[in-house]
């Protein structure tokens, strides 16, 4: 079993301390170790697997920590790990710090041992707000979600979870349909901020989604993201759009960066058209090409807000016959300043599209203007 500190709250990486290092701070319930990242590999990538003894000194640290706010588990398969795993699990029990709780694993029993043992430990821990299961195999979507609407059922008797990341674990239109039937009957659990980032979402999901978006009863919810499921089509984002525009209170985050058609942006500037202030803060979304009166129409339409949105994140404008309104959407940004995107992220434009940008020498543009240096 290796464990590591996390550098900074804000960065995904660990330090590379020695394992007595990182055994010392928690043994000593350092304050400043607030991220604690926990790998339980394959004996033969392992540098070092520890006596049955020392398994027990971590589990119990940890148990007993209480600066500790979030904890990352990656586990790999093998009945050794699977004892690692399950000593840990019953030591979390006992632990009541752990902010945000982040899974890795390899083997889908390692699901169904945690669907058993952390029982205790999602019904007792008060603090738990994250819950994050990064699939790294290709799992049946049933272990996964028996371990996730266990989670949840457990959590009813303390506090519903602020945010749950199911990226990559393909949980499909029926996954999705399983949690949105729970939070109609649940909606006091409705989180604020659901990913569902490549799971191998089709239009049928998109209803699901649909729902729950327009359910009164869960305007918890803030943010969605559905970005790299490509089986989407137009349909599903039209359920999608119609919901967003008949709700009261706004989405404050939704990303669909994947490569829809360009008629798609028509679904959305029609659907905010009569409720401008149901338009997100954070709009990300991806096309494959773009057409002029669309983009014309979504500046139209954003400059007009009461307020300025956060951010708009824009894949792949400007290219096909899109330029003529990509270069009417920057000019309705500059010619209203304080109605525009605190920040606008364009990615993949193309050359003329960016000529077209900088040929304007407007100092207001480089402010506007921010390309992320990833994805």
């Amino acid at each position: 079993m290796d464990i590591a500190r996390r550098r900074d709250d804000d960065v995904p990486f660990y330090d590379t301390l020695t394992y007595d290092e990182v055994l010392t701070q928690l043994e000593k319930n350092d304050p400043f170790l607030k991220a604690l990242g926990v790998w339980i590999p394959k004996k033969s990538l392992a540098a070092r697997i520890q006596s049955c003894d020392e398994i027990h000194r971590v589990c119990r640290a940890i148990a007993c920590a209480t600066f500790v706010e979030t904890l990352f588990l990656c586990v790999f398969e093998g009945e050794e790990q699977l004892k690692i795993f399950q000593l840990l699990c019953q030591s979390l029990g006992e632990n009541n710090s752990i902010c945000n709780l982040e899974f890795s694993f390899t083997d889908a029993y390692v699901f169904e041992l945690a669907s058993a043992r952390m029982r205790p430990f999602f019904e007792n821990n008060v603090k738990l707000k994250s819950l994050a299961i990064k699939s790294i195999s290709s799992f049946r979507h049933k272990e996964i979600m028996n371990f996730v609407m266990m989670a949840l059922e457990q959590r009813r008797r303390v506090s519903s979870f602020e945010k749950i990341d199911l990226t990559g674990c393909k949980i499909g239109d029926n996954g999705v349909k399983e949690l949105v039937d729970f939070f109609a009957e649940h909606p006091e659990m409705t989180p604020k901020s659901i990913c569902f980032e490549g799971n191998d979402i089709s239009d049928d999901g998109c209803i699901s989604i649909s729902k729950i978006i327009s359910n009164t009863a869960c305007m918890e919810l803030k943010a969605i993201d559905l970005q790299e499921n490509r089986s989407i089509g137009i349909s599903g984002l039209q359920f999608i759009a119609t919901a967003l525009g008949g709700r009261q209170h706004p989405l404050r985050l939704l990303d669909l960066r994947t490569r829809h058609r360009s008629d798609c942006i028509r679904l959305f500037t029609n659907a905010f058209s009569s409720n401008l202030n149901a338009f997100p803060d954070i709009f990300r979304v991806g096309f494959r090409g773009n057409d002029n009166e669309g983009l014309r129409e979504l500046g139209s339409l954003i400059v007009r807000r009461n307020s300025p949105m956060e951010e708009l994140f824009m894949n792949s404008v400007g290219i096909c016959d899109g330029y003529d309104g990509f270069v009417a959407l920057v000019d309705a940004f500059l010619e209203h300043p304080g109605k525009s995107p605190k920040t606008l992220k364009l990615w993949e434009l193309d050359d003329r599209s960016l000529r077209s940008i900088w040929r304007k020498g407007n100092f207001e543009i480089a402010q506007l203007l921010q390309r992320p240096n990833c994805s």
